[in-house]
């Protein structure tokens, strides 16, 4: 449970490293979590599409416009909310918090820091400060 509260507790905090573990653990949480938010953003924008409206073309309005705040609020969410813990695990590799700007390059820079978040993270001491336990 540690590794699911630790993260929200340092939100703001870009110094240190974080293992693979405490970041697979939380961004697997983290999915869940925006999946359960658009199974009900989207059953709520059914719901009152069909309370307010009797023609299916309005209805259908209703539902894109529950689809655009789902995929708004995910994006910012994802590029937001584990932006420290992303710093962290690059510092956990021994890279600078910097390197998360690959994810302006479309594709490519989202699968090189996917690739980066696999890597496992450098023995003993680095400049960012002690290995995780």
């Amino acid at each position: 449970m540690k590794y699911l509260i630790n993260p929200l507790k340092r939100l703001f905090d870009f110094k240190g490293r974080a293992n693979r573990k405490e970041f697979w653990l939380f961004m697997c949480w983290y999915i869940a979590l925006m999946l359960a938010a658009w199974f009900i953003v989207m059953f709520l924008c059914m719901i009152i599409g069909t309370m307010l409206y009797s023609d299916p073309g309005s209805q259908e309005g209703v539902g894109w416009i529950g689809a655009i705040i789902c995929i708004v609020g995910s994006y910012l969410g994802a590029l937001l909310l584990p932006l420290s813990l992303r710093t962290r695990r690059l510092h956990d590799i021994g890279m600078s918090g910097w390197w998360q700007l690959l994810l302006l390059v479309p594709y490519l820079g989202g699968l090189a820091l996917f690739i980066c978040m696999l890597l496992p993270g450098t023995e003993g001491e680095n400049r960012f400060g002690e290995q995780p336990r």
